[in-house]
């Protein structure tokens, strides 16, 4: 279920209400590319995140291209306070083209894509526990063609490689995600000991120790509430390079 009521919680909102607001918590966010950036950063300017960019994309399929999507980073520190830090990975396609063998005649959005997202969003996990950060986050849902719903699902897989698991419900699994009145949003750390109910401690719930068990995913569809048109303004005011395609070899053609 979605709507504007319910849309900032798959933007920090639970996090926010839990903690009082994102008080610089360190948010590692995976970012595909300078547009998208600009629009997620948009929907999470309200929740005082330290955001560090990640860019890591072997998918990009040549040196300029990559260099064309990054270099842009930089203007956005003008317009956003929340960046604390750029991280851009040096260009190597050898991880993306291993992650996708077999796959190359698949169609645009289809397998190809999903294993290609599955293993930016694994290495940004991985990189976030790592290193320390609270959250991890990807720009990939700013994209107007991207499946958010199978960008959250991979995110929150990658996620509990590292300790975190979305909160299950009251007895039938895993609350659905983006369904209002659900724990839908709230992480739990997946070592953290069940209640007498058996559900699994919240992160950050008074008595527990969730939250320094495990990077938590922060869930999100950044194209709506505005994202996407923000994007656009924003790149627009700032000369920011948009590209035509997704990145790879196979998606060299126009949206």
């Amino acid at each position: 279920m979605s709507g504007d009521a319910h849309e900032m919680k798959d933007c920090g909102q639970i996090t926010a209400e839990r903690n009082g607001g994102g008080r610089g918590q360190k948010l590692l966010l995976h970012t595909c590319c300078t547009p998208c950036a600009a629009g997620a950063l948009y929907r999470l300017e309200p929740y005082n995140y330290s955001v560090t960019l990640y860019f890591y994309n072997p998918n990009i399929d040549s040196l300029d291209e990559y260099f064309r999507r990054s270099d842009g980073l930089v203007k956005l520190k003008s317009r956003f306070d929340s960046i604390a830090d750029i991280i851009v990975e040096r260009f190597d396609p050898l991880p993306f083209y291993k992650a996708v063998l077999g796959l190359e005649s698949k169609s645009e959005g289809g397998e190809r894509c999903t294993e290609c997202f599955a293993h930016r969003l694994a290495v940004t996990a991985q990189k976030a526990a790592a290193d320390g950060y609270d959250l991890f986050a990807t720009t990939l849902t700013t994209g107007p063609n991207k499946n958010a719903a199978l960008i959250n699902e991979l995110g929150f897989a990658a996620a509990a490689r590292f300790g975190a698991v979305p909160s299950p419900d009251s007895g039938n699994g895993a609350a659905p995600m983006n369904d209002p009145g659900t724990a839908a949003g709230v992480l739990v750390a997946a070592s953290s000991t069940p209640d007498s109910n058996g559900n699994a401690a919240l992160i950050n719930n008074p008595g527990t120790t969730a939250a320094n068990e495990g990077v938590v995913y922060l869930e999100s569809d950044f194209k709506k509430s505005g994202g996407y048109a923000e994007s656009l303004k924003i790149c627009a005011s700032l000369g920011i390079y948009r590209q035509k395609y997704c990145g790879c070899v196979f998606s060299r053609r126009p949206f």
